[in-house]
Parts: C-alpha cells; sequence; structure tokens
C-alpha cells in the first residue's frame, strides 16, 4: 500500500478516535436513532430511485468515497458520474447495524451489510455482499448528509 493511499483511511481512523467522547445520556440514543433512520432512508431511495441518485441525494458535496480495490473518489458529482455509468444495471440495498454520534451531535457513523445485485453477461442473477461504514456529518440545515463512504466486498463462498 502506498503512502498516499493510506492518507484517507487515516482520516476515517482519526474521525473514529473522535467518537470515543460520544454521547451517553438520553438524548444520545434519540441522535443515534436519527442516523439510523437517515441511513434507512438513504437506503429506501437507493431501492426506489437507483443507487447513483441516492448517493447524490445523500452525500455532502466534499464527500469522499473509498472502494474495495479502488482509489479514493473526491466529489459527490464525481461519485455520481462514476455510478452512473453502470447505473440501471445492478441495486443496491443496505441496512445498517450500529451508529454512534460524537458529543458534539455534527457527526456520527454508521456501519452495516450491503448486497448488490446483478445480471451476468449470460442473464443469469448474481449478487455479492459486503460491509460498508459511512461517516455522517450534518448540513448547512441540520440534515445527515454522509461525508466518507467506504465499503468492502465479502470473501466469495466458493
Amino acid at each position: 500500500m502506498s503512502t498516499r493511499s493510506i492518507y484517507p483511511l487515516i482520516s476515517v481512523g482519526m474521525l473514529l478516535l473522535m467518537f470515543t467522547g460520544c454521547r451517553n445520556g438520553p438524548e444520545s440514543g434519540a441522535a443515534v436513532n436519527a442516523l439510523l433512520e437517515a441511513d434507512r432512508a438513504f437506503a429506501r431511495y437507493s431501492r426506489e430511485h437507483d443507487a447513483a441518485e441516492a448517493f447524490r441525494e445523500y452525500l455532502l458535496p466534499e464527500a469522499i468515497e473509498l472502494p474495495d480495490g479502488g482509489v479514493p473518489i473526491r466529489g459527490r458529482e464525481t461519485i455520481f458520474t462514476r455510478m452512473q455509468r453502470t447505473s440501471g444495471s445492478y441495486t443496491m440495498t443496505w441496512e445498517p447495524e450500529d451508529a454512534a454520534v460524537a458529543a458534539s451531535g455534527e457527526l456520527g457513523y454508521t456501519w452495516g451489510f450491503y448486497r448488490v445485485t446483478f445480471e451476468t453477461a449470460s442473464g443469469q442473477q448474481n449478487q455479492s455482499d459486503g460491509k460498508y461504514l459511512n461517516v455522517w456529518k450534518k448540513d448547512g440545515d441540520g440534515n445527515w448528509r454522509v461525508l466518507i463512504d467506504m465499503g468492502n466486498e465479502n470473501p466469495s463462498r466458493n
């Protein structure tokens, strides 16, 4: 792994360290539930409209995607453009497992499992499963939006 490719991972690690001071009171339960609901709404939008449109709707303009096996992709519109190239050839679904919100209430993360379903060249339905981590930040209107999206595919069961 090159030094340059490790910088995004270090950034995510630093953000996660910030969550060691996560909220602990009753208000933290409400904040976590709100963040989990934002992730579920993001997933619903993906099912109803398509993944590229969902990412365009839920990512911050300065978002970074850290794809499995690929270089970081910077910017919501760049991420959307790359996803749109294959739009309609797959469906992406996911469900968050857990979340945390920083004591400030401005940053949070969710993680969970995803599934991508697609048709092979021979017309067979196929799928790949994996896990994801999203770092969320409140936008200027107080809505949760994704700042960093990261996922990796589970090993094949062959």
